[in-house]
């Protein structure tokens, strides 16, 4: 057998204009019908080395809309699979967008189409010009939310799980609670009374762990909002450091 052609892989600080700062990400880039795509152990082993909390590893698929850029994307941890992540999003989109669809490239455009795990497709698009610190706007999907009285049932013991996890929080600075589908699990939404200020408030997710239902809280979905970033590092396949099967 043949050995596998070396990858491109961008390194990219997101939420950040300058290198160095922001929430980093690397990402991978492979080719339709490449054997690597299906293989757990080489994704688990490429994500250990590049040390970061996720590594995005991408590839081409059918377009979602005519003329949009459409790739397959997969999340991982140095040590596993997750189904999402957002600044992970973002730094495929940057990656993309100022290179691979970039003026000159085969390709060129200013948006790209992301198939996550669930089937859901989310959108980015280029804001503003291209390069360190172009801006970036990410569609991504909208869930609905059941919400439910925090004072009986489940909504109660929501509540309770929320109380647990920030000591600081009283019974009354919770306005509503509920439950929401992301599509690739359940999650939480709690509303609260806008005197508390949130940026004191500490959180313990271990009340949501261990409750057998409730799942640890995440951001909710996001939908256009503009963002930027910087590549701090490229290395294309003639590079002693692109990534390896």
């Amino acid at each position: 057998m043949p050995p596998l052609p070396d990858l491109p892989f961008y390194l990219v600080n997101a939420f950040a204009p300058t290198l160095h700062k922001g929430n980093q990400a690397a990402v991978v880039v492979l080719q339709q019908d490449d054997p690597r795509e299906n293989d757990d152990d080489w994704h688990r082993a490429v994500a250990a080395d590049f040390g970061f909390s996720e590594t995005a590893f991408l590839v081409p698929t059918e377009p979602a809309e005519a003329s949009t850029p459409t790739y397959k994307v997969q999340f991982w941890t140095p040590t596993t699979e997750v189904p999402m992540c957002g600044h992970a999003t973002f730094a495929s989109a940057f990656a993309l967008l100022n290179n691979v669809h970039a003026p000159g490239a085969a390709v060129v455009s200013d948006i790209v189409a992301f198939k996550i795990r669930d089937g859901r497709t989310l959108h980015a698009k280029l804001v503003g010009p291209r390069g360190q610190g172009a801006r970036v706007a990410l569609d991504f999907p909208v869930t609905t939310v059941e919400t439910t009285s925090h004072g009986e049932g489940n909504g109660k013991r929501l509540a309770e799980a929320v109380i647990k996890a920030i000591p600081a929080l009283r019974e009354e600075d919770i306005v509503a609670v509920g439950e929401c589908d992301r599509g690739f699990g359940g999650g939480i939404v709690v509303e609260i009374d806008g005197r508390v200020d949130l940026e004191k408030l500490q959180v313990d997710p271990s009340p949501f762990v261990s409750n057998c239902r409730v799942k640890v809280p995440s951001r909710g979905p996001v939908v256009n909002r503009s963002i930027n970033g910087t590549e701090r590092a490229r290395h294309g396949s003639d590079d002693h450091h692109s990534a390896r099967g």
